[in-house]
């Protein structure tokens, strides 16, 4: 690790919050908040909160929110991003990217809300997304419509009843799991009895 405090910093992992006036280079992931004065390169996978006044590039995906002037992403990006200039991706994209100038991502998953005052671009369309660009020039895959360009509205109702689903499944593995404590707990503080049920016996506190 190579660190000028508040000025640089170079690690193999970066977690936690940083601050660096010019430059903070990652040789892996990088998680947690970070404020970067003039450029931050990831070479790995970023999560978490960064401000970078100038420039970002992640090789690895990107998760979470970033702010600054110029972002590219080698891989997929998820989130709520605002950059003064461009944003490209070239993987798939989700979330909102507001931009000042232009928006560019290979593809979408699931939904993406782009803005970009001169344009925004979509190289590939999926079927199964749905979301909206607003900006001068807008373009999915071969539809294309200045202004306003809306696409997969159909869509929607599947999105939020697949949500719902995996929302159902995720509490009752919760209640389960916590029901298996709860029988841990009673196992372990030594409930028996000699009240027969069925081919065993049921708990009663001594």
């Amino acid at each position: 690790m190579t660190k000028v405090p508040f000025i640089y910093t170079e690690c193999r992992e970066s977690i936690g919050f940083d601050i660096n006036l010019v430059e903070k280079k990652v040789n892996g992931n990088s998680s947690g908040v970070d404020i970067t004065g003039i450029s931050k390169i990831v070479e790995g996978d970023s999560r978490g909160l960064d401000v970078t006044a100038v420039y970002k590039s992640v090789e690895g995906s990107s998760e979470g929110m970033d702010i600054g002037l110029v972002k590219i992403v080698e891989g997929d990006a998820i989130g709520f991003d605002i950059s003064g200039v461009t944003k490209i991706v070239k993987g798939c994209s989700k979330g909102v990217s507001l931009t000042g100038v232009y928006n560019y991502s290979w593809g979408v998953e699931d939904f993406l809300i782009q803005y970009g005052t001169l344009g925004n671009y979509i190289e590939k369309k999926d079927d199964k997304s749905f979301g909206l660009q607003v900006g001068l020039y807008n373009r999915i895959g071969d539809q294309t419509c200045p202004l306003i360009n809306v696409w997969g509205l159909k869509n929607i109702p599947k999105y939020l009843k697949n949500k719902k689903k995996a929302y159902d499944i995720k509490v009752t593995e919760r209640a389960l799991e916590m029901l298996k404590r709860e029988k841990s707990k009673e196992d372990a503080n030594g409930f028996l009895t000699g009240k027969e049920y069925g081919n065993g016996f049921v708990g009663e506190k001594k």
